[in-house]
């Protein structure tokens, strides 16, 4: 077999651009996973401090003001999650998570790969036909033209 060792470089070079691709995907999901616990545990306070005093409002670390007696106290806590989620990474956006590359979550976040809603565990729509209706409309169209 002519040219093996070219065969073998490529090969190695595509999964160390692979690995190294890879590499900003890790660190970015790992820094958001660590968020999410951070705010999991703020969440959990900030409704224990709000239970304790009473109020009937509740301020987010973006300023906003959520009423959980009116909005239900898991629509509440989810939008507390997402607010709280929000505040750390923005705040850890300039700082160095990679320190490997010395890059920050920014550029680490934009160097990373981008799942689709089918990895994510997203949107999934189910279409039903009817053959009838669809003939019937098929003949229409026939008519128009």
């Amino acid at each position: 077999m002519r040219n093996k060792g070219f065969f073998w470089f490529l090969t190695a070079l595509l999964a160390i651009v692979c690995v190294y691709q890879l590499s900003f995907t890790y660190v970015s999901n790992s820094e958001e996973k660590k968020a999410e616990k951070e705010a999991k545990t703020a969440v959990a306070e900030d409704f224990a401090e709000y239970d304790k005093n009473g109020d009937s409002v509740l301020r987010l670390p973006n300023g906003t003001k959520i009423y959980p007696e009116k909005l239900g106290r898991a629509e509440a806590e989810e939008l507390a999650f997402s607010a709280h989620v929000n505040h750390i990474l923005k705040g850890k956006a300039d700082k160095v998570v990679f320190s490997l590359f010395g890059s920050t979550f920014k550029e680490t976040k934009k160097r990373s790969l981008a799942f689709g809603l089918d990895l994510v565990g997203g949107m999934s729509v189910t279409m039903e036909i009817s053959v009838p209706q669809m003939i019937e409309g098929y003949d229409n169209m026939l008519v128009i033209i």
